[in-house]
């Protein structure tokens, strides 16, 4: 192949791969010379109207503060699903907060909590996990996440957390059982330094304590 043909070849590979930012002006960009400036105009003022229709219900950040609990009963080795039924949930939740129709409200809310209860609970448990419980239960966590949602994300912070674990015993030794998983990673990378700033067991005794019932 000819270097003018190498190149042309080189070129269209790049337009037709180049297709995503790095940024909001090289996207912008992109669409103006292959549309026109006016075209770009005219579509983005179409895409940012406001949506017609009725709002979305803000139920999330209120369903959220039972799940968070749901989270602690879980890792503290309880059954949040056996103990609330999502139609126990949602009647208590329409009851509050009936909105213009208190059955419809209450079906909104069995139909969100049967799609993404145990997704969110799980999610709840990891976070909480990391700083309030033993580092077992966050890891516990991460493997359910693992089982319910496939998704490579939670594959890949399960391995970084059992990577901690691992470079934490290699340098230290047994871990606590009271260590937290903040606990663990920060071990970790001292273990990695060159020189530890100083020895991570010694920090992790009354670190943990009782576990915080509260909920947040």
């Amino acid at each position: 192949m000819s270097s003018n043909a190498l190149l042309d070849s080189e070129k269209a590979f790049d337009s037709r791969f180049d297709l995503v930012g790095p940024t909001v002006d090289d996207d912008i960009r992109r669409a103006i010379n292959r549309y026109g400036a006016q075209a770009v105009k005219d579509a983005v003022n179409r895409q940012a109207k406001p949506k017609r229709g009725r709002k979305a219900e803000k139920d999330w950040p209120e369903i959220d503060k039972i799940l968070k609990a749901d989270a602690r009963k879980w890792l503290e080795g309880g059954d949040p699903f056996a103990d609330r039924s999502n139609y126990s949930i949602a009647q208590a939740y329409a009851e509050e907060h009936p909105g213009q129709s208190h059955a419809a409200t209450q079906r909104r809310i069995m139909k969100k909590l049967a799609e993404k209860r145990a997704f969110f609970t799980l999610v709840n448990a990891w976070t909480i996990g990391e700083t309030d419980y033993p580092y077992s239960a966050c890891l516990r966590a991460l493997k359910a996440l693992c089982e319910l949602d496939r998704h490579r994300v939670w594959d890949s912070l399960l391995e970084g957390a059992e990577g901690h674990v691992a470079d934490y015993e290699r340098k230290f030794g047994e871990i606590p059982a009271n260590a937290t998983m903040k606990d663990v990673e920060d071990g970790a990378r001292n273990a990695l330094l060159p020189t530890p700033l100083a020895n991570p067991i010694n920090t992790l005794g009354g670190l943990f304590g009782a576990y915080r019932r509260d909920q947040r």
